[in-house]
């Protein structure tokens, strides 16, 4: 049986301004707390790694971690 005088508390997780990436810019952001999401775009000549997009998590970071790489 539970206590009776048990509580739940809720924390919104938020991860901020997705951060800077190297010869990119922020195309899109869905919102700032978990679950929401972000899309970057390379300047030409360069490609983004990982693609797709990142997302924030539950431990208040976006993620995966993406860089813009050079095309040869």
């Amino acid at each position: 049986m539970l206590p009776t005088n048990l509580q739940i508390v809720f924390t919104e997780i938020s991860c901020g301004i997705p951060s800077a990436i190297k010869y990119a810019h922020i195309h899109h952001v869905s919102g700032y707390g978990y679950g929401g999401s972000a899309t970057y775009v390379c300047e030409d000549g360069y490609m983004l790694e990982p693609p797709g997009y990142v997302y924030c998590t539950l431990n208040g970071t976006w993620e995966p971690t993406q860089e813009c790489i050079g095309l040869l």
